[in-house]
């Protein structure tokens, strides 16, 4: 088990950030050419993770900007992020999977 940073638990030390923006601009947009129907994807569980209050800047920045800064996470959950190229509906869906296989082991009934 990696390091805790008991702080990024302290409710408003995180915030909740959507990977595909809710009200995408630019870089956005241009995914949206190639699948119209991403928009549909922003709550799902799988293009959600966990940011520090500070990268709330993050919103609208193409994935290379959001990947960059998530590779310095200090949340597993969140770093795992960078070993995405793209980011768009597979990715979201895959990562959805992996988060429910996580949820589904760590509140196992015995």
């Amino acid at each position: 088990m990696g390091k805790t940073f008991p702080e990024e638990l302290v409710p408003g030390s995180v915030t909740l950030e959507h990977i595909f923006p809710k009200s995408p601009q630019a870089y956005w947009k241009q995914e949206l050419g190639v699948d119209p129907q991403l928009l549909e994807q922003t709550d799902r569980l799988g293009n959600m993770c966990l940011l520090p209050e500070v990268n709330r800047a993050l919103g609208n920045k193409p994935w290379s900007d959001k990947r960059e800064q998530f590779t310095r996470s200090r949340l597993r959950m969140t770093n795992t992020l960078a070993q995405y190229e793209t980011w768009g509906r597979p990715e979201i869906e895959q990562r959805q999977g992996y988060m429910a296989e996580l949820a589904s082991a760590a509140w196992r009934f015995q």
